[in-house]
């Protein structure tokens, strides 16, 4: 298996999350586009953000349940298959995406929206390419079947 680079141990997962939050920020800033979402509608950002924060909580006691490490590279011993992860294979990432959705929501306006994509783009290829190999290089056929039955975002 190839040797996961330094910098991914360093520029983890919600590092990208606030990055990407940042530029949305500064894409709001300095090029916010059409607003797309006024007040009082942009308040139902409310809704991602909380199932976006109850997913990740909710994958993380799954880990913690399996004995496994949720640090992308780091110490993992079981591939998880119940809860969330029965409809997707990476419900924290879908979860730090529903809350770029959710700052999106709040700003209303239209290039903030940019940033989720760009998100999305990052983690599958620095992250979810190298742990499903990691996975099925440790887990083969079991974690295979897996992966064919579930989606990798939704």
């Amino acid at each position: 298996m190839q040797e996961v680079p330094k910098i991914l141990h360093i520029l983890l997962p919600p590092v990208w999350l606030a990055i990407s939050f940042i530029g949305q920020l500064i894409l709001n800033w300095k090029l916010p586009g059409p607003m797309i979402l006024n007040t009082p509608w942009n308040y139902f950002g409310i809704l991602p953000f909380s199932a976006g924060i109850g997913l990740i909580f909710w994958a993380l006691l799954l880990f913690k349940r399996a004995g496994t490490d949720a640090v992308p590279f780091r110490n993992v011993t079981a591939f998880v298959a119940e809860g969330p992860y029965r409809f997707t294979r990476n419900p924290m990432y879908l979860a730090m995406m529903f809350v770029l959705l959710s700052i999106t929501m709040f700003l209303g306006a239209a290039t903030p929206f940019l940033m989720i994509p760009f998100f999305m783009l990052i983690i599958t290829v620095l992250f979810i390419r190298r742990e499903e190999t990691l996975l099925e290089t440790k887990f083969g056929e079991e974690y295979l079947a897996y992966k064919r039955c579930v989606r990798r975002w939704i």
